[in-house]
Parts: structure tokens; sequence; C-alpha cells
């Protein structure tokens, strides 16, 4: 700890910070002296409310501090942190640094929530990108897809549409002092196609799309569930195509 070794420089404590957390890159020097700066005054606000809270042990403190040197430096190097992964590592923290058992909190959301009152996070939502629908723009295209539709019965009119599952998406907030990170989202997914009639009388099977073109499931998937390989893990055009070949094959059964 920089603050139990006063003699460290800013390079040693920056080589303690990515070794004891684990960091992809070594802090530069402004980044560990605004954690330092940024330390202190959080435990300065959490030191004035000792008076009407109950005074925590010496290996609760300690974990406390690891806790909020954790979450000042993956603000400052733009890491977004969710609750689950702040009582994840504090329980890391705990059998690192050797604190007893009996010393340990309970850690869940009450353990979280209590440490952001006590030094003062909160969650804060990452703002990035935003797309929107002009309504208004596209209405003379709705009337126009409406009329086609009224010519068919219900029965068969067919509607697909896609859902996506971004596995390695990160966090839309962060849990930090000051402002979320802005992130690049990691686009890689799982997409599943489903199609229906719109009177509900018929469904076909699911589609679903991924970037490999033989997961290790492949083998033990159900017979009545298709699926394919694209670049991207979606394709807007390869869904129509499938799902009209598939409405194709029903009515030639």
């Amino acid at each position: 700890m920089a603050i139990a070794s006063p003699k460290m420089s800013y390079r040693e404590i920056a080589q303690w910070a990515t070794m004891t957390f684990k960091l992809h890159s070594t802090p530069n020097k402004f980044m560990v002296s605004r954690t330092l700066k940024a330390r202190s005054r959080l435990l300065e606000d959490a030191a004035d409310h000792a008076d009407h809270k109950k005074t925590p042990t010496h290996g609760q403190l300690l974990l406390d501090h690891n806790v909020v040197d954790f979450i000042m430096l993956a603000e400052l190097q733009g890491i977004a942190l969710s609750g689950d992964l702040i009582v994840y590592h504090a329980k890391k923290l705990g059998q690192k640094l050797g604190i007893q058992r009996a010393q340990q909190p309970r850690f869940g959301r009450s353990w979280l929530r209590c440490l952001q009152e006590w030094y003062g996070f909160r969650w804060h939502r990452a703002f990035g990108e935003a797309s929107s629908v002009d309504l208004d723009g596209i209405q003379e295209e709705l009337d126009a897809l409406k009329a086609v539709i009224q010519q068919y019965s219900p029965s068969n009119d067919f509607n697909m549409d896609e859902s996506a599952f971004f596995y390695n998406a990160a966090p839309r907030g962060s849990i930090c002092k000051n402002t979320a990170p802005a992130l690049k989202q990691n686009k890689a997914r799982v997409t599943m196609a489903c199609c229906a009639n719109a009177d509900g009388t018929e469904k076909l099977p699911l589609l679903f799309l991924g970037t490999a073109a033989k997961p290790r499931w492949y083998a033990k998937k159900p017979a009545d569930m298709q699926y394919a390989g694209t670049e991207k893990g979606t394709d807007e055009c390869y869904c129509s195509s499938t799902m009209l070949r598939l409405m194709m094959r029903q009515v030639c059964n």
C-alpha cells in the first residue's frame, strides 16, 4: 500500500497497482497522483461520518481502502464496474490480504450499498451514441406497407424479427465517483430470428446466427433448430432469405 509505504515513488506505486489489480496497462504518474489525491478525499469524507456509524475493524478498513483504490484506478483507466464485479473483486482482495473470515463483511448488495454511501460512490450512466427513428419521415412508407398487407389474410401475413445477445458487451454504466467512462461496445453476438403469421396459427423454426461455422454444441442442437455461421453473427438478408425458404418448404409439403 502506498499509504503504508510513504517512501514509494509513483513508478513503484504504478507497478504495485498493476500487479495487485492485474491491470492491462501500467498507470502513468499523473494517474497515480490523481488516484492518491482522490483516495485521501474519500477517506476523509468517510471519517466525517464515523461519529454516527459503527466503527469498522482494522481488517474492514484495510479491505475498504483496497476496494476504494481498485474503483478509483478503474475510473481513471476508463473501466466500467458493475456491482457484481466490485463484490467479486472484494472477495478476492479479502483472501489476498489475509483478513480473517470473521473480520470480513457479508459481501452482497447491503455491503455494496454501505460502501457507496460511506465513500460517496454512485451508479453513473454511460452516455454514448444513440439512434432514433423519425416516425414522421417514414409515415408515407408505413401507409404503403399497410395497403399491401391488407390485400392478404392474416394467416398469410408473416413477420420476422431479430433479437441479439451481446455476450461480450460492457456495462451501460459504472459505479464510480465522477463520470462513467464512455466505452466502445463489443458487438460480438448470437442472433435469434423469429417468424410467425399474423393470426398466430403458424410459427417457423427459430433461426440462430453466430460467428462460428460449426460451434462445439452444433452436433447436439435440436433437429428443428436452424443455425448458420456468419462473419459478424448477424445478417438481415440471410435471415430473410432463410425464413422465405422455410416458408416455401412448408407450402410445398
